[in-house]
C-alpha cells in the first residue's frame, strides 16, 4: 500500500506543480497553461530515474503531473509514481494520459486525466487533489466529512463525483451546497426553501422534491444513499462516518 500525500503548501501562495512529458513541446506547453492558471510550475530535469526523484525530494511540489506512455509497456512515469508512493512524505501525483492505460498503472497515482483536456480540468483537478491532501479541510467547524469519491468546491460553484464534473443548474447546487453545509444532519423542505428561494417563493409545493429528483439522477444515486429521504421531514445529505 502506498503513502498519503503530504500537504506541502501554504495558504500564501500558489501550489507547485512539477511536470514531466516525454514530449518537450508539449511539457513546455503544459507549463504555461497551468500559470495561466495561477499555478507555480516547473518542467522536470532531464535525467533518471533516481535523478528526478531527488529534484521532488529537494524541491517538495504539491502535485507532480506524470505523462504516461500508454503505447510502452512500462512508462517512465509509472516508474517514477512507484518510486514516489514509497516515500513516507510525498506530493499529489497526477497521469496524463494519452490512451488506454492498465488499471495496475493508473492505480498508483492519486487522479489521472486525459491528454488535451483544458487547462481548467487540469487546475481543477489539482484544486481537488490539495484539498484532499489539506489537513484543514476535514477540520473545518461543522463540516462533516462528504462520502468517499464526492467534492463540493463551493468557491468555483462545482461538484466532482469521483474527478468526473457534474453539470448542476443554479439550483440544483444551492440545494446541494445547503445539505452539503448539515452534511450527516436532516434538513427539512422548509428550511431548504428558505435558503434557496428565500421569501420569493410561490410555486408549487413539490418543488423540492422535483430538484432532489435531478440531482439523484445526476449524482447516479438511484439507491437514495447519498441523499436521503426522511419520510416526513426533509432529506439527509451523507456524511463519510469512518473519516
Amino acid at each position: 500500500m502506498g503513502t498519503t500525500p503530504a500537504s506541502t503548501s501554504s495558504g500564501h501562495k500558489p501550489a507547485l506543480v512539477f511536470v514531466a512529458h516525454h514530449k518537450r513541446s508539449q511539457e513546455t506547453l503544459l507549463c504555461r497553461q497551468l500559470r495561466s492558471q495561477g499555478l507555480r510550475v516547473a518542467a522536470l530535469r532531464s535525467g533518471d530515474d533516481a535523478y528526478l526523484l531527488r529534484q521532488i525530494h529537494d524541491c517538495t511540489p504539491d502535485v507532480v503531473l506524470l505523462a504516461v506512455e500508454s503505447s510502452r509497456s512500462t512508462s517512465s512515469a509509472v516508474t517514477l509514481a512507484q518510486g514516489l508512493r514509497s516515500e513516507p512524505l510525498r506530493p499529489g501525483i497526477l497521469f496524463l494520459v494519452d490512451g488506454p492505460c492498465r488499471a495496475a498503472d493508473l492505480s498508483l497515482g492519486d487522479d489521472h486525466a486525459h491528454e488535451g483536456c483544458s487547462p481548467g480540468e487540469l487546475a481543477l483537478r489539482i484544486e481537488v487533489m490539495l484539498a484532499r491532501q489539506s489537513p484543514e479541510v476535514s477540520r473545518a467547524p461543522g463540516r462533516r466529512p462528504l462520502p468517499p469519491g464526492f467534492q463540493v468546491l463551493a468557491d468555483h460553484r462545482r461538484v466532482l463525483l469521483h474527478g468526473q464534473d457534474v453539470q448542476l443548474t443554479a439550483t440544483e447546487f444551492d440545494i446541494l451546497h445547503v445539505l452539503m453545509e448539515r452534511a450527516g444532519q436532516v434538513v427539512s423542505k422548509g428550511e431548504i426553501l428558505d435558503c434557496v428561494w428565500h421569501h420569493d417563493f410561490n410555486g408549487e409545493s413539490n418543488i423540492v422534491e422535483a430538484y432532489i429528483c435531478n440531482l439523484r439522477r445526476k449524482l447516479t444515486d438511484s439507491s437514495r444513499t447519498l441523499i436521503v429521504t426522511v419520510r416526513g421531514i426533509g432529506y439527509r445529505l451523507a456524511c463519510d462516518e469512518q473519516s
